[in-house]
């Protein structure tokens, strides 16, 4: 797959669906001709030794003195593999660290002893429980001495890149740069010689995408050049991503709801940049045919919201009868079913709904579509 981007083309190619053992891979990093990942919130304290070629788990690395109480991201440097248990997503956590191994323990045993960087924020000074806040992280690199995160802000949809010491101890950590986003950051990784930070993560609908922020420099890690680009492989919650030589890998979590039914395994993807070529300027161009405000087109099914209004338009593109259609929540529970009279056009009543995600699920004679909306 071919995706235009700020600097030419990337070429993204699904590699293979990851194991169930590590179905809700977070953080990525390439060290030793191999891939390393772990899972995310309450799972083993372990990494996964993943092979490049197809995803499977070459061996695993247990951390006997860690807990997994919400890892999310890996980096490395010469020495080190750092593992970020910053998961935060109430924003009332006081317990956020960053386990340290030594490259040559883990290359030698199967069990490795952490040392621990323990952080707060020097900002944060409300530590009240408020369920997908600001203070969520899930993102870091190393960046000289340092170490980076970066915030995961579930409210205001931007990042703030703080600096940590990559020794162990106490800290406190330096707020240095925002970055207004507009998505959900969930990884990060930073190649020294080029000078590019590369930050991936989704939309609030799950759409994948990623950002290129050329020379980073501290404090103002985001003063130069920036391109975000849309991933365009539909549903997937990408949540890892590493580097080697020209070569990116992803790593997506498993996604599944059972009403309206979305089922996304967790996936590895390869991802490589290249130069556009230059077309030739067409001397007859035709216009852009117009697309609704707002509009978001699959094969089947588009979804719109005009602005200014508090309707949902959608339009069918299936030769079927319809049937009905119902509206679900994030949970499951079903807040609306409209099942008579129903057409494959029209527009739907959505000031009931507070700001949220959404899906919709349209029951047709030849099956479902289900596709997720957001109310602001």
């Amino acid at each position: 797959m071919l995706v235009s981007a700020a600097h030419g083309q990337i070429s993204l190619e699904k590699i293979a669906d990851l194991p169930g053992t590590i179905n809700e891979t977070s953080g990525l990093i390439y060290f030793d001709g191999k891939l390393i990942s772990h899972n995310d919130s309450g799972s083993d304290a372990a990494l996964y030794e993943l092979d490049p070629a197809d995803g499977s788990i070459i061996r695993t690395v247990a951390l006997t003195n860690a807990t997994n109480i919400d890892w999310e991201d890996l980096t490395q440097d010469s020495n080190y593999i750092y593992i970020g248990d910053f998961g935060n997503s109430k924003g009332d956590r006081t317990d956020l660290t960053i386990y340290r191994i030594t490259k040559s323990d883990y290359l030698t045993s199967n069990t490795v002893f952490a040392e621990e960087i323990h952080f707060s924020y020097e900002d944060q000074t409300n530590f009240t429980s408020d369920s997908f806040g600001n203070w969520d992280a899930e993102a870091m690199v190393k960046y000289d001495d340092n170490l980076i995160v970066f915030t995961k802000q579930w409210k205001d949809l931007g990042t703030v890149a703080y600096r940590i010491p990559s020794t162990p101890g106490t800290h406190s950590a330096v707020r240095l740069d925002t970055y207004q986003v507009d998505g959900l950051i969930t990884g990060a990784t930073y190649d020294a010689d080029t000078e590019q930070l590369v930050l991936v993560g989704y939309s609030q609908l799950l759409m994948p995408f990623l950002v290129q922020a050329e020379q980073p420099q501290e404090p103002a890690i985001f003063s130069g050049t920036i391109a975000k680009t849309s991933l365009n492989i539909g549903i997937n919650q990408i949540e890892g991503v590493t580097q080697f030589n020209n070569t990116y890998y992803l790593s997506s979590e498993q996604v599944r709801r059972l009403i309206p039914p979305i089922s996304v395994p967790s996936s590895l993807f390869s991802l490589t940049f290249s130069e556009a070529p230059t077309p030739d300027p067409d001397p007859n161009p035709k216009p852009e045919p117009e697309s609704p405000t707002g509009g978001e087109r699959e094969q089947d099914l588009i979804l719109y919201q005009p602005m200014g209004t508090l309707t949902l338009d959608y339009n069918l593109n299936e030769g079927t009868d319809l049937f009905g259609y119902a509206i679900f929540d994030l949970g499951g529970k079903k807040i609306l079913v409209h099942d008579f009279n129903s057409k494959p056009q029209g527009s739907i009543d959505t000031s009931f709904l507070q700001p949220s995600i959404y899906f919709i699920s349209f029951h047709l004679r030849s099956g479902r579509i289900a596709k997720p909306f957001i109310i602001k």
